[in-house]
């Protein structure tokens, strides 16, 4: 008896190419020695051992690896400019609020803001970076230029295989490209929004684990789309702000807690509807929110600013049996 045929081997591919640092293509002097980037474990031992030493630092960039740069150099007693070319930091990714909260906590440690403000050139002294020239015209001098900015998705691989790349590499709410075959996932990958609002590419640890465990599971037989909650967090000076969800497209905002104390969140809606809350050193309202956002579940404004009031509550009630 002849034994019977063996099933093909299935075929599968998960590409988590990352992203990469894109603006050494655009700004002069960018390959300097002293122009520093923080991408790799490498990169990361480099720089904290650079700022033991140097006495002056341009940080290009005031997103969440620019701020958390300031803050390191400035604990190590160096004078420190940050130079961003939109009107607040972080201003991708957080509110108003949060925004002049930071800026304050580093003003108030000496950090000096250029705010409105990109980079001309990184200016050139003895074959070293020796500063920064602005697009208004300061040259700002400094010992070191840590760069923040200009990363790009690694698409090259799923782009030479045809696959289709937009900003990232397309998948859908499996995260599959429109290969059945492969899964693309991280910071190379442009998903669905799980609050059904146009497509996300999004670069953080959360992100990427989600991503990994949603295509794992579906690997093994349990195919659900991904509709992990996004979160963050970054820690400057002695502020924790951790978010929960997206706060891109809010129109109002509601206060819990103290910003004058250092301690509150700040609620985010679309008219009624709670996109995000970013928290200051209030993890309880950080792990409430998480628990709201997966159950859409929008609390009241007095709920909101009632310290008393337990949010967790509302999506305990949500998921109570009966």
């Amino acid at each position: 008896m002849d034994p019977a045929p063996s099933s093909p081997p299935a075929r599968r591919a998960v590409v988590c190419c990352g992203s990469s640092v894109g603006v050494v293509n655009h700004l002069a002097g960018a390959d300097l020695p002293g122009v520093q980037y923080l991408r790799t474990l490498s990169e990361a031992h480099e720089l904290a051992s650079t700022l033991t030493s140097c006495k002056s630092v341009v940080v290009v960039g005031g997103g969440f690896i620019g701020l958390e740069v300031a803050a390191a150099a400035t604990r190590h007693g160096a004078a420190v400019t940050v130079v961003e070319a939109l009107d607040r930091p972080m201003a991708r990714a957080v509110s108003e609020t949060i925004s002049a909260f930071f800026v304050d906590e580093h003003a108030k440690r000496g950090v000096q803001w250029r705010l409105g403000v990109g980079v001309a050139r990184i200016e050139e002294k003895n074959g070293r970076a020796a500063g920064v020239h602005t697009s208004d015209g300061e040259t700002i001098a400094a010992d070191i230029i840590v760069v923040g900015v200009g990363v790009i998705p690694n698409t090259e691989l799923a782009a030479n295989a045809g696959l289709q790349v937009d900003n990232g590499i397309v998948v859908d709410r499996h995260l599959l490209t429109d290969d059945e075959d492969i899964s693309a996932i991280g910071d190379c990958a442009s998903y669905p929004n799980t609050a059904g609002t146009g497509r996300l590419r999004l670069e953080s640890i959360q992100n990427a684990v989600d991503h990994a465990r949603c295509v794992a599971n579906r690997l093994v037989g349990n195919d659900l789309p991904y509709a992990s909650v996004p979160w963050f967090w970054t820690e400057q000076y002695s502020s924790k702000l951790q978010m929960a969800g997206l706060v891109t497209g809010h129109n109002n905002t509601v206060v819990r807690g103290s910003i004058t104390d250092g301690e509150f969140s700040v609620f985010c809606f679309a008219d009624d509807q709670l996109l995000g809350v970013e928290s200051v050193n209030r993890t309880r309202d950080h792990m409430a929110a998480r628990k709201l956002l997966a159950a859409n579940v929008t609390p009241e404004r007095d709920q909101v600013t009632d310290l008393d009031f337990d949010l967790k509550s509302l999506a305990r009630a949500l998921n109570r049996p009966g």
